[in-house]
């Protein structure tokens, strides 16, 4: 699976429970993957970091962490 198909199925498992979180976090990833592209268009490859930093600090972290919690507090 691709990152996005992670991200994807995160958000809507977390959709089911949190809705407005889960879309919030998304917008957070597919913005900080749009600063991703826009960097390794204009830089190269050592343009890429911050997108990247971005997408996985503001949009996959928190996606994993509240799908635990929404785990855990099912359990």
């Amino acid at each position: 699976m691709e990152e996005r198909d992670n991200v994807l199925l995160l958000m809507a498992i977390n959709g089911l429970f949190h809705p407005y979180l889960a879309a919030i976090f998304g917008f957070l990833w597919v913005t900080a993957r749009i600063i991703y592209g826009i960097g390794y268009a204009t830089k190269g490859p050592s343009g890429r970091t911050l997108g990247f930093a971005l997408s996985q600090l503001l949009g996959t972290l928190p996606l994993v962490v509240l799908t635990a919690w929404n785990g855990f507090s099912l359990a």
